[in-house]
């Protein structure tokens, strides 16, 4: 006869919460009684954490670690000290990713997370999605972890109250993280100061990505002088979204951007823009032919996202008109990758003869990606990219040619491309060339 510490089938109750908490079967909202007499062997109620052992430890932590996972519950703190418990009864664990997304109750769970922080000795990336309601001290303690923390390589944070005083405790100065080299923060106010001191105190932060950031356009304008002179991060990644104000949003653009411009080292800034409707894809392209006139010189990366409902006033020469300027033909740009994508066809014709403008000339791109748009569209002189002599299929031809080999394709083997090279990447379906 077997023992309760032996390998056995895992009662079906235990094999239910496990499917719903991963997601599998219906939703979870609330944790069952893990005292309930059908868990009762992995969770007793009142034997010590050391009497449960082999087997039963795994099943256990497998049970715990899908809890840390699941994001369909609230979790209360009991729920956050089990986890923790078993973290810290398994030495082997193998824990290398934690994302809590507005799990928490009250903040004695917030208390309890630390504690999984500092249990979870292999955890590499940590998510903390909409925690509110942190006291002073509950801060400090979030942060104290984060400092001993020598194994995470990524945080992310969104929608955390306290945000700017617990990335300074936790990462600026002499004595924060020096593990943290990805850092990612999304929709979250006060930063401005914050992010100065990070990016010039930790030399440990390589990507920083800013997503929606509620700053006011100096805090950008300061924030893109840092980047040019003293930031330290190679590459600090920012993305706008569509808002409700477009003027204030593109005056934090053009501050960021301008302000960021140096003739004398390598852009490191990659901007994300998303364009709900007519006037933002306009202010979008005009910025894109700036770009690629070399008028504007602090991108490394640029991806326009463009999906207005319908385009009245705009023409597809209004589009070109706004991207060809000045008669430059992109020698003078320092973009290295770019992505667009429009999702209207109509308007398409007219952003790719930009582009072909450009192109030709362009020696510093070396990715660029067309896949989310249609190529039968028409060359300058009006022929469609279908037929095998037309302008647009010979820029594509010159791209590839200059490119690597089998570059057309999304799935490109080897992802880094050769010094001078040029990876295309467009709808396989789409080239008749």
């Amino acid at each position: 006869m077997k023992s309760a510490d032996e390998e056995s089938e895992l009662p079906s109750a235990v094999q239910d919460l496990l499917r719903r908490l991963e997601g599998k079967g219906e939703p979870i909202t609330s944790l069952p009684d893990l005292t309930r007499v059908e868990f009762r062997d992995f969770f007793p109620e009142s034997a010590s954490l050391s009497m449960i052992i082999g087997w039963r430890s795994q099943v256990r932590l497998q049970v715990l670690e899908a809890i840390g996972s699941c994001d369909t519950f609230k979790l209360s703190a009991r729920c956050f000290l089990n986890l923790v418990s078993g973290l810290r009864g398994n030495s082997d664990s193998k824990l290398q990713s934690l994302e809590l997304w507005d799990a928490w109750e009250h903040c004695d769970a917030q208390k309890h997370v630390a504690d999984m922080i500092n249990s979870a000795t292999r955890l590499e990336t940590l998510t903390l999605g909409y925690l509110v309601g942190m006291d002073e001290e509950t801060v400090g303690i979030l942060s104290q972890a984060l400092i001993q923390s020598s194994s995470l390589t990524e945080l992310k944070l969104l929608n955390v109250d306290e945000g700017a005083a617990l990335l300074l405790k936790a990462l600026a100065g002499d004595n924060g993280n020096r593990s943290i080299e990805r850092l990612g923060l999304a929709r979250m106010d006060g930063l401005g100061d914050c992010l100065r001191q990070l990016l010039t105190s930790n030399p440990s932060l390589k990507e920083v990505t800013l997503d929606s950031l509620r700053m006011r356009p100096e805090e950008w304008h300061q924030l893109g002088e840092l980047i040019r002179d003293k930031a330290r991060a190679t590459n600090i990644g920012v993305q706008f979204g569509t808002v409700s104000c477009v003027r204030d949003e593109w005056e934090s653009i053009e501050a960021l951007e301008c302000a960021a411009s140096s003739d004398f080292q390598d852009p490191t800034l990659e901007l994300h823009l998303t364009s709900g409707s007519e006037h933002e894809l306009m202010l979008s392209l005009n910025l894109l032919g700036r770009v690629l006139r070399g008028e504007i010189i602090s991108l490394k990366s640029l991806d326009i996202w463009a999906t207005p409902p319908h385009v009245t006033s705009s023409t597809n020469q209004d589009i070109v008109e706004s991207m060809e300027r000045n008669g430059k033909t992109g020698e003078t740009s320092t973009l290295k990758e770019l992505t667009v994508h429009v999702g209207l066809k109509d308007i398409w014709n007219g952003v790719w003869k930009g582009l072909l403008w450009y192109l030709r000339g362009n020696t510093s791109l070396t990715h660029l990606d067309l896949s989310g748009n249609k190529l039968d569209v028409q060359g300058p002189d009006g022929s469609l990219a279908s037929e095998l002599g037309s302008p647009g299929n010979r820029c594509l031809s010159n791209l590839m040619e200059n490119g690597e080999k089998g570059g057309v394709d999304s799935r490109v083997s080897n992802p880094e491309p050769e010094a001078g090279s040029l990876h295309v990447r467009v709808p396989r379906s789409q080239i008749r060339i």
